[in-house]
């Protein structure tokens, strides 16, 4: 039996500095995050939404609550298995990550300090494997963050090893505020993962 998966990446957030965040306290969204995430709620609203599940930092909190009081649902689940990776390069402007092409993962060619890749893929696989045996054949709202989101595809395809490059590819836009893409799992294996909602805002 399949289960069903809405993986929302959280709106815009409120960020003059230009910082990247990662799981630093205190970032709520924006105005135009929140109507991003209005938007992608009238979406599901139509897709016969069982239970949400969502990261537990702030914009993804004020996410899923938008996802939730649209669809009349009575909680969320917030779930570690959902949170932004862990790297101690959160707090950077993202002018200087920029230049790093975004490589805050932990790994052999770096001196970053926090998860790599393999270890946010095995925690991806737990939340789908866990989810998947208390909701078989359900629909399932995940709201989590950019690069979880972005492991996913490579996921849905058998990549292996999953690299930096996976997920940094030139020729393909990083997932939007409010994006959605829709998930397929049985069997303890991803069947697909497809883009089926970006928010006009």
């Amino acid at each position: 039996m399949q289960t069903t998966f809405y993986f929302v990446r959280h709106g815009e957030v409120k960020n003059p500095q230009k910082i990247w965040y990662g799981r630093l306290k205190g970032y709520d969204l924006s105005d135009k995050g929140k109507s991003e995430i209005k938007e992608s709620a009238e979406f599901l609203s139509g897709l016969h939404i069982d239970e949400i599940y969502s990261s537990p930092l702030l914009r993804a909190k004020t996410t899923a609550n938008i996802v939730k009081n649209t669809l009349g649902l009575p909680t969320v689940d917030f779930t570690p298995l959902l949170l932004e990776i862990g790297s101690s390069l959160e707090g950077s402007l993202y002018s200087y990550l920029d230049t790093m092409n975004y490589d805050v993962f932990a790994s052999s060619t770096n001196t970053v300090v926090g998860e790599s890749i393999d270890q946010v893929v095995t925690r991806i696989m737990i939340f789908l494997k866990k989810t998947d045996g208390a909701h078989k054949g359900k629909h399932i709202v995940a709201v989590t963050h950019g690069d979880i989101m972005m492991l996913l595809k490579p996921l849905a395809m058998l990549e292996s090893p999953i690299t930096l490059q996976s997920i940094r590819k030139k020729t393909e836009p990083y997932v939007g505020h409010g994006e959605i893409y829709n998930l397929v799992y049985q069997d303890n294996k991803i069947i697909s993962c497809d883009s089926i909602f970006l928010p006009n805002s």
